[in-house]
């Protein structure tokens, strides 16, 4: 991740390679998509870089995400032609 106003690096996300991703509507919080072999979401606090939850139920690679308005509803698409939609209200 990079700072857009200094345009230096400020964190770097370790972890196995991911496909999609999305910050929420008030950018407290990134999400990403796990491609093959493991097809999990991340949740992770902007400010604090931070994991703060793994969710999973996509067979294969999470293609997409879209947030609510208000940010406590996350619809995520997957290669496997499924939508599912999370409650992000218990990680605000």
């Amino acid at each position: 991740m990079w700072d857009t106003k200094t345009w230096q690096p400020i964190a770097t996300l370790d972890t196995v390679s991911f496909e999609s991703f999305a910050f929420s509507p008030n950018g407290s919080r990134l999400v990403i998509g796990g491609t093959w072999p493991e097809q999990w979401i991340q949740v992770w606090d902007v400010e604090t870089r931070e994991l703060i939850v793994e969710l999973s139920g996509h067979k294969s690679d999470v293609e997409s995400f879209a947030f609510s308005p208000d940010g406590r509803l996350l619809a995520s698409g997957g290669f496997d032609g499924v939508i599912y939609l999370w409650d992000m209200t218990p990680y605000l």
